[in-house]
């Protein structure tokens, strides 16, 4: 009887003060990890040089006006994965965090809201790779943001920064829908 009380009585005290049921857990390493290209899915000759995966407050993973780096904001212990695959003259670099569907889509309106305000000066060595344009056709994921050889994807709970160095306009065209693709089977749209 007591236990049925108590539980009652939770129950009546959660509703009153407004408690909401846990939040859905953030993606596991492993899921994150698995929705990333792997070296056999990369043009031949590149080899991972770089893998970290840690939870992050980096402000990479908040929204923020971009324009006023006074405002950024951190990110509250986002989980990410970062690697680099190398090779010759050639790099790709992935970064991904999970910080929410709409976190991650609102980082990508402050990231193409301040390619299209923030003063060149702002940006600093992205400035020789603006006009910034937001890719729409192919559309990556829910929101995207592409500018020279990188790009921010929202994709359902996850973010990707995605980035090649030393591939042809081919080559990286493929590769970030390659990305995109394989985020958007394991992280379906909210």
């Amino acid at each position: 009887m007591r236990n049925i009380l108590g539980a009652v009585l939770a129950g009546t005290v959660a509703a009153v003060v407004g408690l909401s049921a846990p939040a859905e857990a953030s993606p596991s390493f492993e899921q994150l990890r698995a929705s990333l290209l792997t070296a056999e899915e990369l043009p031949a000759g590149l080899e991972l040089t770089g893998d970290r995966q840690d939870t992050t407050g980096d402000n990479d993973f908040s929204a923020w006006d971009r324009c006023d780096h006074d405002s950024a904001t951190r990110a509250d212990d986002v989980p990410a994965i970062s690697l680099r695959y190398e090779g010759g003259d050639k790099r790709v670099s992935l970064f991904l965090g999970a910080p929410g569907a709409e976190e991650a889509q609102a980082i990508v309106s402050s990231l193409v809201d301040a390619a299209q305000q923030c003063p060149e000066e702002e940006w600093g060595t992205l400035a020789d790779s603006l006009p910034v344009t937001q890719w729409l056709h192919p559309r990556l994921g829910d929101a995207s943001l592409v500018f020279g050889h990188a790009a921010a994807i929202a994709q359902g709970d996850v973010l990707l920064y995605f980035a090649t160095d030393g591939l042809d306009e081919a080559g990286f065209t493929t590769l970030v829908k390659a990305a995109a693709r394989k985020l958007a089977e394991h992280f379906p749209s909210s």
